[in-house]
């Protein structure tokens, strides 16, 4: 994630000619992603092959994903099979032991669940799959052949 001096996310090209900024503010030659849907890495368990489906399935329906997006999307699914699992670790935890050994297990657990969840969290703004990160993303028809700025305008 390229973040500015101020430590801002910067803003889409498409906000920004939105927005009327500068014109030498605006990246006219913003590279543009092959279109189509990623493939799931051959690496991938089961686990993390059903999120992938499910995930991509959803973002296809947004209109949110390309080709160029498969390895933060694999990273993305790695991170929820993994909070997953060690909320599964925590629960059986409770479950069965109590005292000292369960809260060491628990605190032991939470450090790898903890960075699981602010991937899931980063990731997932990025791709627009928290409900304040899709407020701010416009989807539409592009045609191909667009040059300059009109390419992020929707006709």
């Amino acid at each position: 994630m390229a973040v500015n001096k101020t430590g801002r996310v910067p803003k889409p090209t498409a906000l920004k000619l939105l927005h009327g900024e500068r014109p030498g503010r605006i990246n006219t030659n913003e590279p543009i992603p092959e279109a189509g849907l990623p493939t799931c890495p051959e690496q991938a368990c089961d686990d993390v092959r059903e999120i992938w489906e499910y995930t991509v399935r959803q973002l296809d329906k947004m209109g949110c994903v390309s080709l160029a997006d498969r390895d933060a999307l694999y990273v993305y699914c790695e991170a929820v099979n993994l909070h997953r699992q060690t909320s599964a670790a925590m629960n059986e935890v409770r479950a069965n032991y109590s005292g000292p050994t369960a809260a060491r297990a628990q605190y032991e657990l939470a450090k790898i669940q903890r960075p699981a969840g602010d991937t899931i969290k980063n990731l997932g703004a990025h791709f627009g799959l928290t409900p304040s990160s899709r407020s701010s993303i416009q989807v539409g028809e592009r045609p191909n052949d667009a040059m300059g700025p009109e390419r992020y305008l929707s006709a």
